[in-house]
């Protein structure tokens, strides 16, 4: 039995990363990527390869399906999407609307240099978060990463 690895979902995605070997068909790699996908990884790997010198040293007989697969579970996701709601007193409620998870929403004056102003977790599809530095700049453009 695998268990749940609950304290990954307090992180971003794309800090963690799935590379497994020896998985020798296609349905069993399918179970292996939705089980990542579950554990919070966003990067992903699976092999039919069992060599002990390196096992990643060639692609697995299913890659096809592999790479349809993963295709297939992006596009089904929502679009995330960022909106100013309202600003009070200068300070924008900035609207994050995707698949839940755990974004973090990154700011930026100049549209060249970005600096994350919070990590937040969206536990259905849409979160509400004020940006309180916003006061200190004429303007403020931001983005999510996931």
């Amino acid at each position: 039995m695998i268990e749940s690895f609950s304290p990954a979902l307090n992180h971003l995605a794309r800090d963690f990363c799935h590379v497994i070997y020896a998985v020798t068909n296609a349905a069993t790699m399918t179970n292996y990527i939705n089980f990542a996908i579950n554990r919070n990884a966003a990067w992903i790997f699976v092999t039919d390869d069992t060599s002990t010198a390196n096992p990643y040293e060639r692609l697995p007989v299913y890659w096809t399906n592999e790479v349809n697969y993963v295709r297939s579970l992006n596009l089904a996701q929502p679009t995330t999407q960022l909106k100013i709601l309202s600003v009070s007193n200068r300070v924008p409620n900035v609207q994050l609307t995707g698949a839940a998870g755990v974004y973090e929403l990154q700011t930026s004056t100049n549209l060249a240099s970005w600096s994350s102003t919070a990590t937040v977790a969206i536990p259905t599809n849409t979160l509400t978060v004020k940006d309180a530095g916003v006061t200190n700049f004429s303007k403020r453009f931001y983005r999510t990463r996931q």
